[in-house]
């Protein structure tokens, strides 16, 4: 009987920690050093490149290695102030093993309509809190400053470290976000052996909470930003776990997918999912099966990008087909703006900021006109080249710049597979 061929060992569409876990190492030891002393992390990174698993590792190593009590909070979760309370509740208690009746009675004592229960969620067997609705806004009130002081209470109360990860933190602005970023502050800076992380993937936006004079969380922390993974640890991760399965992959390959990817760690583990049975059927890998697993992953993507698309304007899409073509540290040059005709400076930064509120394009640098614009996403950046030559808008447009012989930094050149 013929042996089961070994597993994928590329995981997607899950968190993965432990020597599942790509790199960052730089990262891993910042947030390893500062969190168990009460050190603050703004944590920026654009969506699929790994905030989430970043966080969990660390998670992992405090709790091993300094006996942390690590809880995590995703903000995405909550739709009200009060959701938002009781969520971090109901995970302070699961994360420190805090008893439930001293939490219900600490509850208790707010008095007004919350009447807290607990029952026990029957998939991770944790006990969960209740919390009723929020008749006053006073009542809210007592119930944000008793959440807001339990963190620092448990790390006293147990003398272990306590770190506490608020993900998409940038939502809390839904929530009478000013006032709110005011209290969150004045209790946090209180706490000690409490170390937080404020994640989010809407970097523009953290940048603003962290670094805006006017803003309440002006400089309380330091900030760090996740960008894509180097080639050279991607070679070093993917190349064993082929090697499980007894795949050859050439370094011409290795080096496509990486390319492709833009190191991004959510495309770079889709193509090599798609590659693993392939490799087990061949026992080799070369660059063509690498392009048409990236094509077949934009293929899919379509159905994603494409409303999106059709909500963009005009100058809009010009906008992301100038910054697919290469052409994001010249975005605001006139050349460029005649070429992909994208209208007056004033009209580019209109359009740049509505592609990145939609968590499109990123940027680079100090100023708005001396950034560095990219789309951030590279399937979208293929999906977009794709609709050149049905768009006729932006259809010769580097042919165009490229015959005004600028003496700016040419496009980066991408094979890829033709549709």
């Amino acid at each position: 009987m013929a042996a089961a061929p070994p597993d994928n060992p590329f995981a997607i569409g899950t968190l993965v920690t432990g020597d599942e876990f790509a790199d960052r190492g730089d990262e891993l030891r910042l947030l390893e050093d500062e969190l168990p002393s009460g050190g603050r992390i703004f944590l920026l990174a654009y969506r699929r490149y790994g905030k989430s698993c970043l966080i969990l590792e660390t998670f992992r190593r405090l709790e091993r290695n300094a006996g942390a009590i690590a809880v995590y909070v995703d903000l995405y979760k909550a739709s009200s102030e009060r959701e938002f309370w009781e969520l971090m509740i109901n995970q302070l208690v699961a994360g420190s093993r805090e008893p439930v009746k001293r939490v219900v009675d600490w509850l208790k004592s707010l008095g007004g309509t919350l009447r807290p229960t607990f029952s026990v969620d029957q998939q991770s067997g944790m006990p969960t809190v209740t919390l009723g609705p929020v008749a006053t806004s006073a009542e809210l009130g007592r119930l944000r400053e008793r959440a807001l002081a339990l963190p620092g209470e448990i790390a006293a109360r147990r003398r272990h470290p306590v770190i506490l990860a608020f993900d998409e933190f940038q939502e809390i602005h839904e929530f009478n976000g000013g006032r709110l970023e005011k209290q969150m502050r004045a209790a946090f800076q209180q706490h000690r052996q409490v170390g937080y992380v404020f994640a989010g993937s809407k970097p523009h936006l953290l940048r603003r909470m962290s670094e805006d004079p006017n803003a309440a969380f002006y400089r309380f922390g330091r900030r760090l930003e996740l960008g894509p993974i180097p080639a050279d640890a991607w070679f070093e991760y993917l190349k064993p776990r082929f090697g499980k399965g007894r795949i050859e992959v050439s370094g011409d390959a290795l080096r496509r997918i990486v390319e492709l990817a833009e190191g991004v760690p959510y495309y770079v583990m889709r193509v090599c999912r798609l590659l693993w049975p392939r490799g087990l059927r061949r026992r080799t890998i070369d660059v063509n099966e690498v392009d048409a697993a990236f094509g077949e992953i934009v293929d899919e993507a379509g159905e994603i990008f494409a409303p999106t698309w059709e909500e963009l304007t005009l100058a809009q899409r010009r906008t992301a087909a100038a910054l697919a073509e290469g052409r994001g540290d010249e975005i605001f040059a006139e050349a460029v703006r005649t070429a992909y005709e994208l209208g007056a400076p004033s009209s580019v930064a209109r359009s740049l900021e509505r592609l990145r509120d939609l968590g499109l394009v990123g940027h680079e640098g100090p100023t708005t006109t001396g950034a560095r614009y990219r789309i951030v996403d590279p399937g979208f950046v293929a999906w977009v080249r794709r609709q050149r030559p049905r768009d006729p808008t932006v259809s010769d447009a580097r042919a165009t710049t490229s015959a005004q012989g600028e003496t700016s930094k040419p496009p980066r050149t991408r094979r890829r597979k033709r549709s």
